[in-house]
């Protein structure tokens, strides 16, 4: 069981609070430089088990319509960490040529899929938690905190 305290307390200087949380792309563009691509891209299997993800994400709203995108991370001083993050990956080749930081997501939920798990990170850290969620102590400040304890 996790210690609410005990992580509140750890990371009081890093845990972002937000009366409401920003659109994803908002958050990513404040972190990298994106491009943002067609989905077409991907084949349709791949695309499907991506929305199912992103349908039965603990952040999806019911009724709410899912919009998933495909984003590029241009390659400069900004993503030098993130494609440092990915020089061992190959997940890229599925989609790209050359070695690629990309992620698909969606405004209201979050970025469902991404070949840097920092990137990842550092845009849920970023996208915060809202009072209400430290508040009631639930699964959304759960898994926030548990952000911090992620080494990359």
């Amino acid at each position: 069981m996790m210690d609410f305290d005990l992580l509140m307390n750890k990371y009081k200087d890093k845990i972002v609070i937000v009366d409401k949380k920003e659109p994803t792309t908002e958050i990513i563009k404040k972190l990298v430089d994106i491009k943002e691509l067609p989905l077409e891209i991907i084949n349709n299997k791949h695309l499907k088990i991506t929305y199912d993800n992103a349908k039965n994400s603990i952040h999806s709203k019911l009724n709410e319509e899912i919009i998933l995108r495909l984003y590029q991370v241009i390659p400069n001083e900004r993503s030098r960490e993130y494609y440092e993050d990915i020089q061992n990956d190959t997940c890229y080749l599925a989609f790209f040529e050359e070695k690629t930081v990309y992620m698909i997501a969606d405004d209201s939920i979050g970025i469902i899929e991404t070949n840097s798990n920092l990137l990842m990170k550092n845009v849920e850290i970023e996208r915060g938690v809202t009072k209400n969620d430290i508040n009631e102590r639930n699964i959304f400040l759960n898994t926030y905190l548990s952000r911090f304890e992620d080494d990359y």
